[in-house]
């Protein structure tokens, strides 16, 4: 309590009432009846032993696993509260044999021998309790779920509160109702003292500053608890069958800290890949530098949760999730120390509830951890260039030796970034280059002895980078039964236009487009709106010496996947997760900016700043509009220079409908548009016009994507090329993919050069081309696929 407070007695009454408030609600909820249901588990069908009867809170058949593996047949019984009486629905979602039977009626059943993976039916209850039995047999307790909906909304799961193992009586009724107006009002109670808080403190400049003291602890700490919460409730949820019941119960709980959108189905697949190689590792480990292909800070640290979990796989999977935990609390320190700590916190709120930060943050892979040092790298690092000591110093030395050791690929980013504060200039660039000289120090004394020992024994210090490319050439149909260097890799089949239009794509487009679903089970606005704030907060970084530093770190840190997204495999969402934090605290600093821009006082001086600048302010604009027309239309021709350079190599090259087909689209076409999962263009009069920038005169094969729009089956499309017809197409329609059609175009129509393509009539809509030098002569006729 904040002591010259003058409204200490009112925040006391305030606080007695809300924790008198509190503890009526716990009180009556207690007395409110027996809640959950009773569940009867056999140790194998036909053997007898039936264990004792136990009290759950839901339908889970992870309950199941506390006897460990193997048959089962279980049964759940108690009663389900229906609030109103209207049609329900019903679903079981398992792949094993489940009856689901109300007030002694069997109204779902799936069978052993079904094929699909759930039932589903709709049921009319009545206002009231209704008795409910759940039967399931297994030969391995694997995945089941009931969930109910009311008509014409989402399913949901059956709330705690409505499962009862006896119907209450009519006093135990009313106090339930009553524990739940209580539990409101102590919330309302909790949040208003919380407000009166703020608002008693506003006066006093000491009070105001405890205040925000306090804040600053206690806001962090909360988000953080909440992000370890989400991931304790997803690795139950995934992986910890066999956990304590106690695990389930907090699993359990923790759902009601979110949406019901967001829910984990258990793993049912084994260990493989990465997070099966990391166990390996571990257990394997004799020295923390061994050399090895993985870099050792996230296996020593799964080795370590091994002894923690008596040797349990679940280790690899908690380490994981300690690390993208961490990740959050480093996220908001980077924020609140390069701008604000109200841009910290909203960022580090984003990392929490991200839902694909969420899942990887538990499935045992270690982009979680150099996530982490990625952003506590940046964090070391700018406080170096904001003040350089010896201290700070070692420190970046660390949080950069760490980034190392989790990816050998980090001194992608600290090299640059290394680079950029040496060569700047200032008061302090002499102390400052004296620090780096240590931080660097430092990384050779963490870092250096695995890439030493990697030198010896592989005669490579990069040899966990460059034993990839072993993966990349097999994914890219490339050699790779000899070593390979990733220059070497870069270099091999040399495209300077592909290249570049890949890494710019891989740099920009591709890391910033995915990041944005993981929103959705909030809202399908919030990734939107954060995006568009990302977008203007990236800009803002531009006009501030840490932003700059910052976005040499986003930057530099995705160029190792920049150039490989392309590639099967390679373009995982986790292998850049780094960039995200850094997106995240854009977007909170261009929201924290706009909401310092509409405070009345602002919008109040505003003409009065604006007057005598109006010159200016038009210069500017035009600046930026220019610039931005100009890389547009730069990328326009990168575009189109990477389909020529891809026709004189002999390869296929693709044209797609999008943002950047203004070479390629001719006379004759909508604007590009999203239709489903898709980007097309309508051809709204014809002959809507392609061009197609051949290397000569030859036979190619043209693969063209294309429905009739509005669908109209048997609808007729003309093809030529250069003003000679090429043949007829009757398009087909099929509601669950876009038609193919395959067609030749003789070389005797074709020239070096740009060839003009025209389809028509209109009519119908375009997804992309593929054209491709013919390997041998097709018939001339299209083809729908």
């Amino acid at each position: 309590m904040i002591r010259a407070l003058p409204t200490r007695p009112i925040l006391l009454i305030c606080l007695l009432i809300a924790a008198g408030l509190s503890a009526g609600a716990l009180l009556c909820g207690r007395a409110g009846g027996l809640t959950g249901l009773m569940l009867t588990a056999d140790s194998g069908p036909g053997t007898g032993l039936r264990a004792e009867p136990r009290r759950v809170s839901a339908v889970d058949a992870r309950d199941l696993w506390v006897g460990g593996p193997g048959p089962v047949r279980a049964r759940w019984d108690g009663f389900w509260s229906v609030s109103a009486t209207g049609s329900y629905a019903l679903e079981v979602r398992s792949g094993d044999a489940v009856s689901v039977s109300l007030d002694g009626r069997e109204v779902l059943a799936r069978r052993p021998d079904a094929r699909s993976r759930g039932v589903a039916a709709i049921v009319g209850l009545t206002r009231g309790f209704h008795t409910l039995s759940v039967t399931y047999e297994a030969a391995t307790p694997g995945d089941l779920r009931l969930v109910w909906s009311p008509a014409g909304e989402a399913p949901r799961d059956l709330a705690p509160g409505s499962l009862f193992t006896t119907p209450p009586s009519a006093r135990q009724q009313a106090l339930g109702r009553l524990a739940h107006i209580l539990g409101r009002l102590a919330l309302a109670a909790w949040l208003g003292l919380a407000l009166l808080l703020v608002v008693a403190s506003s006066g006093a400049p000491v009070e105001r500053e405890r205040l925000r003291r306090a804040l600053r602890v206690a806001l962090p700490a909360l988000v953080v608890l909440y992000a370890a919460a989400l991931r304790f409730e997803a690795l139950v949820g995934r992986y910890s069958w066999q956990g304590p019941s106690w695990a389930l119960e907090a699993e359990r709980g923790v759902r009601m800290l979110h949406p019901s959108a967001l829910r984990w189905q258990p793993a049912l697949e084994g260990y493989s890949g990465d997070p099966y190689n990391y166990l390996v590792r571990a257990r394997e480990m004799h020295g923390f530098y061994e050399p090895n292909v993985r870099e050792p800070l996230f296996p020593f640290a799964t080795r370590l949760m091994l002894k923690l979990l008596h040797d349990r796989n679940l280790a690899v999977n908690a380490a994981s999730a300690l690390f993208s935990t961490l990740a959050v609390l480093a996220t908001y320190l980077l924020g609140a120390y390069a701008f604000s700590p109200a841009v910290g916190l909203g960022a580090a709120l984003g990392m929490a509830m991200h839902r694909d930060v969420i899942w990887f943050g538990v499935e045992g892979f270690r982009d979680d951890a150099f996530t982490l040092f990625v952003v506590a790298a940046a964090l070391a690092l700018l406080r170096v260039r904001e003040r350089p000591t010896s201290t700070r110093a070692v420190l970046a030395g660390l949080a950069a030796a760490g980034a190392v050791l989790s990816r050998v690929t980090a001194f992608s980013f600290l090299l640059p970034t290394l680079a950029w504060l040496a060569l700047g200039r200032g008061p302090d660039a002499r102390a400052r280059r004296r620090a780096l000289v240590v931080t660097i120090g430092a990384v050779l004394v963490v870092a250096g002895p695995y890439l030493l020992s990697c030198a010896l024994a592989y005669g490579d210090p990069f040899y966990a980078v460059n034993f990839h490319t072993r993966f990349y050439r097999s994914r890219s149909g490339i050699a790779f039964d000899s070593a390979m260097s990733w220059l070497q890799y870069l270099r091999t089949g040399f495209r300077p236009f592909h290249l570049v239009d890949t890494g710019l794509t891989g740099l920009t487009t591709y890391p910033f487009t995915n990041k944005w679903g993981g929103f959705d089970y909030l809202s399908p606005w919030v990734g939107d709106v954060l995006s568009i704030a990302t977008a203007a907060g990236l800009v803002l970084f531009l006009f501030s010496p840490a932003g700059r530093l910052l976005l040499l770190v986003l930057l530099t840190s995705l160029l190792p996947y920049a150039f490989t997204w392309e590639v099967p495999g390679g373009a995982e969402w986790r292998f850049t997760m780094p960039a995200l934090p850094f997106y995240l605290i854009a977007a909170w600093l261009a929201i924290t900016r706009a909401v310092r821009a509409l405070r009345p006082a602002v919008l109040r001086d505003l003409p009065g700043r604006l007057r005598g600048r109006e010159r200016r302010l038009a210069i500017a604009a035009a600046a930026v509009a220019g610039l931005a027309v100009g890389v547009w239309a730069a990328l326009c021709g990168l575009s189109y220079f990477r389909v020529r350079e891809s026709l004189r190599a002999g390869e296929a090259g693709i044209i797609a409908a999008g943002g950047r087909d203004l070479l390629f689209f001719g006379p004759g076409w909508s604007p590009p548009f999203r239709r489903g999962f898709v980007t097309v263009r309508q051809a709204v009069r014809g002959p809507a016009v392609v061009w197609l920038p051949l290397a000569g005169a030859r036979d190619y094969r043209l693969t063209m994507r294309a429905d009739p729009d509005p669908p109209a089956p048997g609808r007729m499309l003309d093809v030529a090329v250069n003003g000679a017809p090429v043949t007829r197409l009757a398009l087909d329609w099929d509601e669950r993919r876009i038609g193919t059609y395959e067609l030749l175009l003789p070389a005797r129509l074709l020239r070096a050069g740009r060839n003009r393509l025209e389809l028509g009539p209109s009519g119908f809509v375009l997804w992309y081309l593929r054209i491709e030098p013919a390997p041998a002569a097709l018939s001339g006729e299209a083809s729908a696929r």
